[in-house]
């Protein structure tokens, strides 16, 4: 049925079949439609006060007034988009909090994994008589030093050394800083095992909790990764206090600020960040993923 631009304005169109017709630009101002319309095509087509009975009319079918019809009041387009964005955005602002929960979670989770691997290592390989007599203060030091923390000396004016080491740093993993006489601390296995250790455990984490939260984009992976950053802080923080002891009268622990820094930050930042991005790609690639979006 041809209605290309016809004037319908006040029509009665009830048990009529208009599936097939073409109602391009039509004006149905005021009508009264109850007919079959699935197939109808609307494009173009007024509808404003029209009475619908039993029928529904495409989405996309523009409620405003025919011209010349100026004492008619429009009635608003409503776009289906529209009409479910406020659910969408709840959904969206659900799935940020699933990440950063699970982010945050495999990021505590990391510093201790990572220091019972250290633990382990000294535990098991290491000789050294010093290290062995504070197994677990030294194991916490080696992994905090492995991720470029500083073991920090307080040496008070009344120890044997008179605070002439007071403020000084040295890294028991690199054997680097001063004074040299706590090169006795000083690991003896290789040194890239004790690096390697929070590497792999915080690219883990990362594509760990992107996995739990079923990333399916590179995006998404990488900002459940970088969501490791908060649950990291909090023990990296907890751990510098907990490390702490004394040998031969010299205090020996890490800074807080630093290990917030480096253990609680940046490591997480970086390698975190990698292994969730790492999942977002095997889950593109993998034919589960929608690529580079959220």
């Amino acid at each position: 049925m041809e209605l290309t631009g016809a004037d319908l304005s006040g029509a009665v169109l009830t048990d009529v079949d208009l599936s097939a017709a073409d109602l391009t630009a039509a004006n149905l101002t005021g009508a009264t439609v109850r007919a079959d319309v699935d197939g109808a095509v609307f494009r173009d087509a007024v509808v404003a006060n029209t009475e619908l009975i039993e029928t529904t009319l495409p989405e996309n079918v523009a409620r405003t007034p025919a011209s010349g019809h100026p004492d008619e009041t429009p009635t608003e387009t409503v776009d289906a988009e529209d009409r479910h964005r406020p659910e969408t955005d709840q959904r969206e602002q659900v799935s940020w909090q699933q990440r950063l929960v699970a982010g945050s979670i495999a990021g505590g989770v990391s510093v201790l994994v990572g220091y019972l691997l250290t633990l382990a290592v000294v535990g098991g390989f290491e000789r050294g008589t010093l290290i062995r007599a504070r197994l677990f203060d030294a194991s916490g030091w080696a992994y905090y030093d492995a991720q470029l923390v500083q073991l920090e000396i307080n040496d008070p004016l009344d120890s044997d050394t008179q605070g002439a080491f007071d403020g000084d740093a040295w890294n028991i993993v690199t054997q680097s800083g001063e004074p040299r006489i706590l090169g006795v601390l000083g690991v003896t296995v290789l040194s890239a095992v004790y690096h390697l250790i929070p590497v792999v455990v915080l690219l883990a984490a990362g594509a760990v909790a992107a996995r739990s939260v079923g990333v399916t984009t590179v995006r998404g992976g990488a900002t459940t990764g970088l969501a490791t950053v908060p649950g990291s802080v909090v023990a990296a923080a907890l751990g510098a206090l907990a490390f702490s002891g004394q040998i031969g009268g010299l205090g020996l622990g890490v800074s807080v600020l630093e290990s917030v820094r480096w253990v609680g930050v940046v490591f997480p930042a970086v390698f975190g960040t990698a292994g969730g991005v790492l999942c977002g790609v095997i889950a593109v690639r993998g034919g589960t993923g929608t690529g580079l979006g959220r």
